[in-house]
């Protein structure tokens, strides 16, 4: 839908009124996509009760017979793009989707390898030095000024 509305709102250039309706509709139906795709570029994770989202979990599913059904079924899973090319909206692209994609994946990696540590936190900040110079500077008990 998505996709559509932006086609026609690319075409559309005569009539103002209809070009900010269409505009207006563009942006309230986008959100919902802007969101999932801030939440997986800034946490790893994204919310997709609808199965519209580019990005697909795949779910782990162990194969031992016998174990009670929420043992067999872990909340671990995988990401993947979707198969369906038709989830990608044109004006994001493949190499764009493929980007979001790979930003994702890695903040998820680094949420997995470190999760005693919020990626939102840093550990370094970048002050005005006198010399009007850059400089990374410690705050969280680090020995050495890093330049």
């Amino acid at each position: 839908m998505l996709t559509y509305l932006y086609k026609i709102l690319m075409c559309c250039e005569a009539d103002l009124q209809v070009v900010d309706l269409l505009r207006t509709i563009f942006s309230k139906s986008a959100q919902p996509l802007l969101q999932m795709i801030s939440e997986f570029i800034y946490t790893g994770n994204f919310n997709d009760p609808f199965n519209e989202f580019f990005i697909e979990k795949v779910y782990k599913i162990s194969n031992k017979v016998g174990l009670p059904d929420k043992v067999r079924f872990s909340q671990d899973f995988l990401f993947k793009m979707s198969s369906n090319p038709s989830k990608i909206p044109s004006f994001i692209g493949p190499s764009i989707s493929l980007a979001i994609f790979k930003v994702g994946s890695h903040v998820n990696l680094l949420q997995m390898l470190d999760a005693t540590t919020s990626f939102q936190k840093r550990p370094y900040e970048i002050q005005d030095q006198p010399d009007q110079s850059q400089a990374l500077v410690e705050i969280e008990g680090l020995d050495d000024v890093v330049d």
